[in-house]
């Protein structure tokens, strides 16, 4: 498919909607400018490659005319934001989430020094923004999805993640899930939520007035989008057989107790893998051999002490049948 890209403002400086981009994000310090230039600087590595990978007859074409001035068209320009815990990176690119799966497949694959950042860099590739309601939100990821998890109806695995705690009156973080899982089996049934592994991953962050969402895929294979986790090679233990995957939505259930049903569907099969018919067979099994080693235990005390008190007595006995003569010879004299 080639590479499509859309239009980009460069001229506006605070994030609205319509953008398109990256929210960017440190791990473990304060964000501040340089992080943002840090991850544009990799992401100008990568654009080529990937110009490249999407149109390899028109990449050819350009290198053999040695038009190597923006040769691929694409932009990344930073934007204000009121908040100084993250920043966020504009871009033209129509897909951002394939660009961003793209760039960080490679840093797992290679781990080249080149594409080291000083600091553990998270990013969130965002394919909207919108304005913090549920209609908004609907109409807003409705088009990612159908391209993403409605080409098929195969049982794909999804997650909502949430990156970030705020939340507005007027779209709580349980009605965001809400809508966009609607939407998910709207144009795909079959799909399963899952509670860590996926094959797409929506993630979702509120910086209100706004409302930012993106679709990921191999999120969590590739280390959260994170540059240092996903130097570190890709995560491949989705595919054991304790995953996900078979176990089936509860469209009725509330998500915290679709997960607690999901969790305890997991725990009742890691225990019948391991030969136990449920977890309480086995803690009553545990129980019920600690009380017969306990009750063993007090059997052979008794016995001890019963010798012990055998033992006494005897030794009572012979001293008073030695002292009762002598007391008779004393009384003699």
């Amino acid at each position: 498919m080639p590479l499509e890209l859309c239009e980009i403002d460069p001229r506006r400086q605070v994030l609205g909607p319509g953008d398109k981009g990256f929210l960017i994000s440190l791990t473990k310090s304060k964000w501040s400018k340089p992080a943002g230039a840090e991850i544009i600087k990799v992401f100008k590595m990568f654009a080529p490659k990937y110009y490249e990978y999407k149109c390899p007859e028109e990449a050819k074409n350009k290198k053999s005319s040695n038009d190597k001035d923006n040769c691929c068209g694409i932009q990344f320009i930073q934007r204000e934001l009121v908040y100084n815990n993250c920043g966020f990176v504009a871009s033209n690119l129509e897909d951002p989430a394939e660009f961003a799966h793209f760039v960080f497949a490679k840093i797992s694959e290679q781990r080249f020094d080149a594409y080291k950042t000083s600091k553990a860099i998270r990013v969130m590739p965002v394919e909207a923004v919108c304005e913090a309601k549920a209609r908004a939100v609907e109409a807003a990821i409705l088009p990612s999805v159908l391209k993403k998890l409605g080409q098929t109806q195969d049982a794909l695995r999804f997650s909502l993640i949430f990156r970030g705690h705020s939340t507005v009156n007027s779209l709580p973080q349980p009605e965001a899930k809400a809508v966009i899982r609607n939407c998910i089996w709207s144009v795909n049934p079959n799909c399963v939520q899952c509670i860590k592994y996926q094959d797409y991953a929506v993630l979702m962050h509120m910086l209100p007035p706004v409302f930012l969402v993106g679709v990921c895929k191999d999120f969590q294979r590739l280390g959260g989008y994170n540059t240092w986790t996903a130097r570190q090679g890709p995560d491949l233990t989705d595919l054991g057989e304790d995953s996900e995957d078979e176990i089936s939505d509860d469209p009725e259930l509330e998500e915290d107790d679709e997960k607690k049903r999901k969790l305890r569907i997991k725990r009742k099969r890691r225990a019948d893998k391991a030969g136990l018919k449920t977890l309480e067979s086995s803690l009553k099994k545990s129980t019920e051999k600690t009380e017969q080693e306990e009750e063993h235990n007090d059997d052979d005390h008794d016995e001890d002490d019963q010798d012990h008190y055998e033992e006494h007595i005897d030794g009572n006995l012979k001293e008073e049948n030695w002292d009762e003569p002598q007391d008779n010879d004393h009384s003699q004299h």
